[in-house]
């Protein structure tokens, strides 16, 4: 999937100002983290065309982002970053957009087939690019690697930007984002920052408003919103065909039809209500709902707690434009990355999209893995989560849309299903408990080969179950340790007494088979699976599919294809929550 640069950023970026970055010393800049990201992965200096046809992650994105981050240590810039958390209200995928950049996908592996050299790097490079959010759990390792402060929001990370900007503690000194930022009546946007060159660019709202026809902050306010933002997609008419496929927006003839429709975007949308583009969307029942979901989005205060930026005036019924509320404790955690937004996404929605991704062949055998072999392991965890919470979240109906089949009726009755919590509560066991080989844990020490060796004594395995009353777990060594345990049940390496599964025992002697210094541990681990989901084989799952090897024997392409896999296992399973 592809984010898109929005209109209103491409305008914004060509009224900024430049500043030497020597003016930011000693401040704290908020970076929101998508737009962060999102600069490196589509800017033409740093863009790795082939990304899409190599899979993995890109080569030199660890490099570029250490180097600007000990840059701007340097320059006594203090670096705070803010990625963005749960979706705010119903999901609408575009299932149409990524169906374009398949036809994209598809005609760059022709030009390679055809041995087009010339055409083939750029339509890689225009078949899309990797969406910043899974590259998020990647750019938080690093950021904790350099000791550098972040906070995953509630919900947007432009509301949480504003919110510590304009906080009396003042927190943050500047925002470094993209123009949606404007809605949340931040006043200065940095939208560029180049490190090498040593300098940033800036641009003030005022001077938009000013530039757009003197509008008033309500009206500039409706014109960001109808010129896209993650709230809500271009409003239709605005858009014309682009050069070389796509959509573009002239901002002055947008401006013009806002005008138009004296600067209300109501007024507009009706306007513009027979228009079938605008009617499939539903689109003025959209805006309003983009329009109190920004004015009243939630945050999370320097307290903790989490709640809309204006309580004083906020909707009783917020609950139905940003979403169900969940407990403070799970919101803690989605802040400190320890707990992804994916899963309680599915429940605070109730929609589960099954999306293709980025550079993935459209195949039989990936709609029967994602819609046959997957559905336990997602309602599993989605059972673990609900278990704990209140009743409300135990028996919700989870509705499933695939890519493929918009309409799907599949869902997911999680009122119907035992629970999942129950089967692992036996694992509580204290540091005293511990077998030796599990209290020696480190940082990157081979937790899972400790953990399912140390199952190996049946001396340990006797007296390894855990009464309910237990006291609870309260060091890191205790937690990580009963958690590995649990997981390994969860997954059937595992079973409830304890003992080593028939799976468990397999992986245990591939486990123990490695060096630690080799950190093979998680791609070994991922391996296993899916040879338990009969993906990972010698059997030629795509025989008509481009890209792999031409010369050699059958033998010699089979076990050229495995190790392709293999060593994208790993890469790719980093960019999962």
């Amino acid at each position: 999937m592809v984010l898109a640069a929005r209109p209103l950023d491409e305008w914004a970026n060509t009224r900024t100002q430049t500043f030497d970055l020597a003016v930011l010393k000693g401040s704290a800049i908020g970076i929101h983290a998508t737009h962060y990201l999102d600069l490196h992965l589509n800017h033409y200096v740093t863009k790795e065309p082939l990304l899409i046809a190599l899979g993995g992650f890109p080569f030199a994105l660890q490099a570029n982002i250490t180097r600007e981050l000990q840059t701007l240590k340097a320059a006594d810039v203090t670096p705070v970053f803010v990625f963005d958390g749960l979706d705010a209200g119903k999901p609408y995928p575009d299932f149409s957009a990524q169906a374009e950049n398949t036809k994209a996908l598809n005609q760059a592996w022709e030009y390679y087939d055809q041995q087009q050299a010339d055409q083939v790097v750029d339509a890689f490079s225009g078949a899309g690019s990797a969406h910043p959010e899974s590259l998020y759990k990647f750019l938080q390792r690093i950021l904790q690697g350099e000791g550098i402060n972040f906070i995953v929001s509630p919900y947007a990370a432009s509301a949480q930007l504003a919110y510590l900007e304009k906080d009396p503690h003042r927190f943050i000194d500047a925002v470094f984002g993209p123009a949606e930022l404007f809605l949340f009546d931040v006043e200065k946007i940095i939208t560029k920052m180049d490190t090498d060159l040593r300098h940033f660019n800036w641009v003030t709202k005022s001077l938009c408003q000013e530039e757009l026809g003197r509008l008033s902050n309500q009206q500039f306010a409706d014109l960001c919103l109808l010129l896209g933002s993650p709230f809500l997609p271009t409003f239709p008419p605005f858009e014309t065909p682009g050069y070389g496929g796509g959509k573009r927006v002239n901002i002055r003839d947008a401006v013009g039809m806002f005008n138009s429709a004296g600067r209300n975007a109501l007024a507009l949308c009706a306007q513009f209500e027979e228009d079938q583009r605008v009617h499939d969307l539903d689109y003025m029942d959209r805006f309003k709902r983009a329009f109190m979901t920004v004015k009243h989005h939630v945050i999370m205060d320097v307290d903790g707690k989490v709640g809309p930026l204006d309580p004083e005036n906020a909707s009783s019924d917020l609950h139905e434009l940003i979403g169900q509320r969940l407990p403070e404790e799970l919101y803690f955690y989605i802040s400190k990355g320890i707990l992804g937004s994916r899963i309680p996404n599915w429940l605070t929605s109730g929609e589960l999209l099954l999306t293709l991704p980025l550079g993935t062949e459209d195949t039989p055998v990936y709609r029967r893995l994602l819609t046959e072999n997957l559905p336990p392991i997602r309602t599993q965890a989605l059972c673990l989560l609900s278990n704990s919470l209140h009743r409300f979240y135990q028996t919700k109906v989870i509705n499933v849309r695939a890519w493929y089949d918009d309409k799907t009726d599949k869902s997911i009755h999680l009122k119907d299903l035992p629970s999942v919590k129950d089967t692992i509560s036996s694992w509580r066991l204290g540091s005293k408990q511990l077998p030796e080989s599990v209290q020696k844990f480190q940082e990157n020490y081979p937790l899972l080969t400790s953990c399912l060796s140390a199952l190996n004594d049946q001396g340990f395995v006797s007296k390894s179950s855990s009464p309910k009353d237990a006291a609870p777990l309260t060091t890191k060594q205790e937690i990580i340790s009963n958690v590995t345990w649990r997981f390994l049940q969860l997954r059937g390496y595992v079973d409830s007494k304890h003992q080593l599964t028939t799976w468990g025992k397999a992986l245990e002697t591939a486990l123990s088979s490695l060096k630690p210094s080799d950190n093979l541990e998680e791609p070994t681990f991922l391996a296993v699976e899916l040879v338990r989901l009969g993906i990972l084989s010698s059997k030629d799952w795509f025989p008509n599919i481009s890209g792999g090897p031409m010369r050699g024997s059958g033998e010699f392409a089979v076990n050229i294809k495995l190790s392709y896999l293999g060593s994208n296992i790993s890469s790719r399973r980093r960019t999962e929550e």
